[in-house]
């Protein structure tokens, strides 16, 4: 598969570098441009704990806050890890907006 990123001038400098026989880089952006992300290191590592932990904490809430039955905690506990998931959803996708604007600029 020849694509546009093997053409000497899309190449970046770390490209002489790479172990890796097959450019996994689509567009023929420079892998340079590509490792400016603002989502690394820790701030990864802390996304990706709120990712997880934000829907695991909304569900106790939810059965905390429900009532005494089994039933309702069932519920609340559904209904908090459902709220959970579309806020880390929410936000992940705000984040991913945010990052791809960024990139453009």
């Amino acid at each position: 598969m020849d694509t546009d990123h093997h053409r000497p001038e899309t190449k970046s400098p770390h490209c002489a570098e790479c172990p890796v026989r097959e450019c996994p880089i689509p567009d023929g952006t420079a892998a340079d441009q590509v490792e400016g992300s603002r989502l690394s290191g820790w701030r990864l590592g802390l996304g990706s704990m709120g990712f997880f932990l934000t829907p695991i904490v909304l569900a106790i809430v939810g059965a905390t806050l429900a009532g005494e039955t089994a039933g309702a905690q069932l519920l609340g506990g559904v209904a908090g890890l459902i709220v959970g998931m579309a806020a880390s959803l929410g936000v992940a996708r705000l984040l991913h907006r945010s990052e791809a604007s960024g990139r453009r600029e």
